[in-house]
């Protein structure tokens, strides 16, 4: 407005596509939401907790599988998905281990991050392909990436080894 570029007609294709943008979110949530709640209900939880206790394998190696399992969910599935989806079955695992819940669902936000990054389904590399000249080719997007997905992974490897990078703060704020 302040530079004399305000136009009405691109203001209300910019709500449009605001709009268009949060229904997808939406309806990821709205559709993930009752296929959790319907698995939860006939205790669908309780058989993956059951199994993953059975093993009764260390907690690193349980995050290690675990982080390793969202990134390759990160391909496929959108991160509303995935967290809808596995959070029920994995958080009381981790509760019981005594692994802190803060630090657990920090670094899965972090390995979340690669969702939109990875091929097939990362929105990213949609987004990127669809603002590019025609003559980039996609395999030089999906290439263009991959530095964004090795230092997500390295951000993941720091937070494992030194957890106070995620819990330091929120303690000396909250004291939790």
């Amino acid at each position: 407005i302040f530079r004399g570029k305000f136009r009405w007609s691109i203001f209300l294709n910019a709500l449009y596509e605001t709009g268009r943008t949060s229904s997808i979110f939406l309806f990821n949530v709205v559709g993930a939401t009752p296929f959790t709640g319907g698995f939860n209900l006939p205790g669908g939880s309780g058989s993956p907790q059951d199994l993953l206790r059975c093993l009764d394998i260390e907690p690193w190696l349980f995050i290690v599988a675990m982080l390793l399992i969202i990134f390759v969910l990160g391909c496929f599935l959108d991160w509303t998905g995935i967290v809808l989806l596995s959070f029920p079955i994995l958080l009381p695992i981790v509760q019981e281990m005594g692994i802190s819940l803060l630090w657990f669902v920090v670094l899965d936000a972090v390995v979340l991050q690669t969702s939109v990054l990875t091929p097939p389904f990362g929105y990213a590399l949609f987004y990127l392909r669809a603002i590019t000249p025609k003559s980039v080719k996609t395999m030089e997007i999906i290439g263009g990436v991959v530095p964004f997905i090795c230092l997500i992974i390295l951000m993941s490897i720091l937070l494992a080894i030194f957890p106070g990078l995620a819990t330091w703060l929120p303690t000396v704020l909250y004291g939790t």
